[in-house]
């Protein structure tokens, strides 16, 4: 008994040392990708206010840009880590589909 376990730790530690570099980089892009993302969508806000002096419009184009952005970071970051990422892709756009004939 203990010496499966002990095969199952060490397998486990193996795949974790392997594994460990990928998580590393699929935090640093969220991290990054938030910050980045953060900073643009304040840059479209102050654009759209100085164009149109519309804070409402202003708002509401910051937060759909934050969350486009927040939706690529976190799809890069599961495709560093492996996942395969095309059916969130269809169904996001599947989604964004049937808003727009809505």
């Amino acid at each position: 008994m203990e010496e499966k376990f002990l095969a199952m730790w060490s397998r486990f530690v193996e795949w974790f040392f392997a594994f460990l570099p990928n998580m590393i980089s699929a935090l640093l892009i969220l991290v990054v990708g938030f910050y980045i993302a953060r900073i643009f969508s304040r840059y479209v806000f102050k654009l759209i206010v100085k164009l149109t002096k519309d804070e409402t419009l202003g708002g509401f184009l910051c937060n759909v840009v934050f969350v486009a952005l927040l939706i690529l970071i976190i799809i890069t970051a599961l495709t560093n880590l492996g996942v395969q990422t095309t059916s969130i892709i269809a169904v996001l756009g599947t989604a964004g589909l049937a808003i727009g004939l809505s």
